[in-house]
This record gives structure tokens, C-alpha cells and sequence, in this order.
């Protein structure tokens, strides 16, 4: 029997050397822990970031509202409040759009893999589909 032209290594042989690890594996838990950690202090340093400059700029921004300010204004003239019509017929289309593509996006990230949380979620889009249509 002849060897392949390509050679495969299997997943044991990717992380061990000799039988030691070399990378860590997607369940090491001290290696999640470490990396958890780096991402709250860095999430917690862009909060800071954030709140800062929106402290700073809600400090600097002038406020002096008027009467003149709070009008309703477009297009150079003023415009009085009108209540306008709300068709709903088009959010039904919408609400469909949104339950299929987000059924379409849980089953191109399953990864060939039909689990149960995504064979439930599809269940539950076309639930929603069904209570919708009545």
C-alpha cells in the first residue's frame, strides 16, 4: 500500500510533541481562564474609555434649550405635529425576513453538525411562523 501524497495529521498528533502538549486544547480550563480574564480587563478599560468621553463631551456641549430650539423644523419651515398612518401589513414580511434569516445563520454556523439547540431554534422559527400567519 502506498503512502499519500498529502499527509494528514490527526487532531492528537497537531497538539502533542512526545506525548507533551504544544498548543492548549479548546477545554483547557486554565488557558479559558486566562484568556477570560485578559477580555474583562480590556472590556472593562474601553468602559472607561467610553464613559469618559461621554462624561467629558456632555460636560463641554452647550445647553441652553429655548422655545425656538424645541420646535418642529424641516426644510427652512415650520411644520405642524400630523399624525400619520401606520401600515402594518409590511412588518409581517419583515418579521418573516427576521426569523429565517437568523434560522439561515444558526444553520450555516452549525458547522455540518445538526445539534439540538439548532434543530430547537428551527423548531421554534417555524412555530413562529405558523402563529404568525393566523
Amino acid at each position: 500500500m502506498s503512502k499519500p501524497f498529502i499527509q494528514i495529521p490527526t487532531f492528537w498528533e497537531l497538539i502533542t510533541i512526545d506525548g507533551e502538549r504544544k498548543m492548549p486544547l479548546p477545554f483547557d480550563i486554565n488557558y479559558n481562564l486566562n484568556q477570560m480574564f485578559y477580555f474583562l480587563i480590556a472590556f472593562a478599560i474601553i468602559l472607561i474609555i467610553v464613559l469618559l468621553i461621554y462624561f467629558i463631551g456632555k460636560r463641554l456641549a452647550p445647553n441652553n434649550p429655548t422655545k425656538q430650539k424645541q420646535t418642529t423644523y424641516a426644510c427652512g419651515e415650520s411644520v405642524p405635529g400630523v399624525k400619520t398612518q401606520f401600515h402594518s401589513h409590511l412588518l409581517r414580511y419583515a418579521v418573516y425576513f427576521t426569523i429565517f434569516d437568523i434560522v439561515a445563520f444558526m444553520l450555516a454556523t452549525s458547522m455540518g453538525v445538526l445539534g439540538w439547540v439548532v434543530v430547537i431554534y428551527v423548531l421554534i422559527g417555524f412555530f413562529a411562523i405558523i402563529v404568525l400567519r393566523k
